[in-house]
């Protein structure tokens, strides 16, 4: 059905009337009882004509245009009033913005721990591999192990608690025979650290004793790092072997040096078997090779050469 809109009939005294046009029918929306038929009004002006002031005709057009005019506000007003309703969205898209956030590319994924295993073996272990990631030592307690990681996802997998006890004190036996390794492999480190260091330091000698030792190195931690038992240890080693080192070097310094003293006296041809000792003294001091050599021998090696 449609809303008939009356046009008022042109007056007699009108030369031309306007065409009249098909009705545009509008869609309504369900909530209304049928559309709304609305004329579209001509847009040629209606052509009047002269009459003189008196002449009614000239106020009826007046009142046709005003009439038209009435017409336009009230279309304006029904199409503004007019509102098309959005559709709901549909479950398709609810469901593909929710797993926009889940995407395996999205900033709030993370990755999660294995949650199935095949045996019980496989649960024990990863519940061994939970205890050692929290860094829990082998003398903690059931309590104080709970308190590290309870809060991890894999914790509550074991549902029985004598089997949760069961790998941990199987844990605590593992980590407890590593962490005496790494204490004796960390004890062995320091021990070679501590020898090494009194081999090379120059305040070092087969003459210092030990209470010199303390007062030298005591401050430093390549000293302290090293039990009491294991430094005397060390130190008497090391004496042991900087003394025969020094006999060593001392022994080869001798050498080198009689062969240049030898060198030296050879060179000096106002030397020989009549020379006294304190005229060879005065001669060798004379000698600048023999004066700017502090390593030479003394006046018992330089007699012996003699």
């Amino acid at each position: 059905s449609s809303i008939p809109l009356n046009v008022p009939a042109a007056s007699a005294g009108v030369t031309a009337a306007p065409p009249v046009l098909a009705p545009i029918v509008l869609p309504i929306p369900a909530s209304m009882p049928s559309p709304l038929v609305v004329p579209v009004l001509p847009t040629l002006p209606l052509v009047v004509p002269t009459l003189p002031p008196q002449s009614p005709p000239a106020a009826k057009a007046t009142t046709g245009s005003g009439s038209s005019a009435a017409m336009d506000h009230a279309m304006a007003a029904t199409l503004a009033a007019i509102s098309i309703p959005t559709p709901p969205p549909t479950k398709q898209d609810d469901d593909s913005g929710s797993n926009k956030d889940s995407a395996p590319g999205s900033r709030n994924s993370t990755p999660e721990p294995k949650l199935f295993f095949k045996d019980k073996k496989e649960a024990i272990e990863a519940f061994k591999d939970l205890l050692r990631e929290r860094d829990v030592p082998s003398n903690a307690s059931w309590d104080t192990a709970v308190k590290l990681i309870s809060s991890d996802p894999r914790f509550p997998l074991m549902r029985k608690l004598n089997e949760k006890k069961q790998a941990f004190n199987a844990y605590k036996t593992q980590r407890l025979k590593e962490e005496r390794e790494e204490q004796r492999q960390r004890a062995k480190k320091a021990r070679e650290d501590l020898e090494e260091f009194l081999m090379t330091s120059q305040d070092m000698n087969s003459c210092m004793k030990y209470y010199k030792c303390e007062d030298t190195f005591g401050h430093l931690d390549v000293w302290r790092n090293v039990s009491e038992s294991d430094r005397r240890d060390i130190y008497d080693d090391v004496v042991f072997s900087l003394a025969k080192r020094e006999k060593e070097e001392a022994k080869t310094m001798k050498k080198n040096n009689m062969k240049k003293l030898s060198e030296i006296l050879d060179a000096m041809t106002n030397i020989n078997h009549r020379t006294t000792w304190q005229e060879a003294q005065q001669m060798l001091l004379d000698n600048h090779t023999f004066s700017n050599n502090a390593n030479l021998l003394g006046k018992v090696h330089v007699l012996v050469n003699l």
